[in-house]
């Protein structure tokens, strides 16, 4: 995770530079449509870095999920962690990307530092960035099932109305009969 002024193409290859020195080039990059990843100048250095490149359809960021949750998480806890000094957001980033790369994942069933380098992370937790950050997971958690619960709300309803109206077809209604008394 890098902190950037600016979103220009430029700044972006400096930063794939930062990080091809610690981790070498990643074999693909999946981005947006923006400009910053359409220019020229970035499709010749993936070029020249062997790197494939591959743009998601405009309109779906859905097709990048896992990013477009974990920038919600990222926004999020450093909107809380700069609440005194807005503008200073970019230093609380090295040590929200340590509490991240720490933080266990279930779906990997391990930390990211540990599937990375085959060995746990030695620091020390910022309790503060953690609470935070699972403060963030548990509203994600608990809006995600809410909507599976209307989700399955509606569906529930939706089948008991079909199978009303198919019973009823072959339902035979009672006759009433009324017995007048003379």
């Amino acid at each position: 995770m890098y902190s950037t002024k600016t979103t220009s193409t430029s700044e972006v290859i400096k930063k794939l530079d930062i990080q091809k020195t610690t981790f070498g080039n990643p074999r693909f990059l999946i981005t947006d449509r923006g400009t910053t990843f359409t220019f020229d100048e970035f499709h010749t250095y993936c070029s020249e870095q062997n790197i494939s490149l591959h743009h998601i359809t405009t309109g779906l960021p859905r097709a990048n999920g896992q990013v477009e949750r974990i920038n919600r998480t990222i926004i999020s806890v450093l909107s809380k962690m700069s609440e005194d000094y807005p503008t200073k957001w970019f230093k609380h980033v090295p040590s929200l990307q340590e509490v991240l790369n720490s933080t266990f994942q279930r779906s990997i069933n391990t930390t990211p530092f540990e599937l990375l380098f085959g060995t746990q992370i030695n620091n020390k937790t910022d309790l503060r960035i953690q609470l935070l950050i699972d403060e963030q997971l548990q509203l994600e958690f608990n809006e995600n099932r809410e909507l599976l619960r209307k989700a399955a709300k509606s569906q529930i309803i939706k089948v008991q109305n079909e199978n009303k109206k198919s019973y009823n077809l072959r339902r035979k209604y009672l006759l009433v009969y009324i017995v007048l008394r003379t």
